[in-house]
């Protein structure tokens, strides 16, 4: 699973995930380069994307750079 945003002329990428049993088949790396042709096609250069500290390591292997650190929260839902 995974998101691309595109705001203004940047596409942001968000919550590329793979699930436990399906990691380390390159199945990330495929997800981000699919949505990157979507954002590219769209005319979108200028990528950004949010990522976990154990995603930060991976897409670092593929290129990217660290900008700035994000810092999300989340409020679980009441039963």
């Amino acid at each position: 699973m995974g998101r691309v945003s595109l705001i203004d002329d940047i596409a942001v990428y968000d919550r590329i995930i793979t699930e436990k049993n399906h990691q380390r088949k390159g199945l990330a790396t495929f997800l981000l380069k699919e949505l990157e042709k979507i954002a590219l096609s769209k005319g979108f250069s200028n990528n950004l994307l949010v990522a976990t500290e154990e995603g930060k390591l991976l897409y670092e292997t593929l290129g990217w750079k660290m900008y700035c650190l994000h810092t999300s929260v989340v409020i679980p839902a009441e039963d």
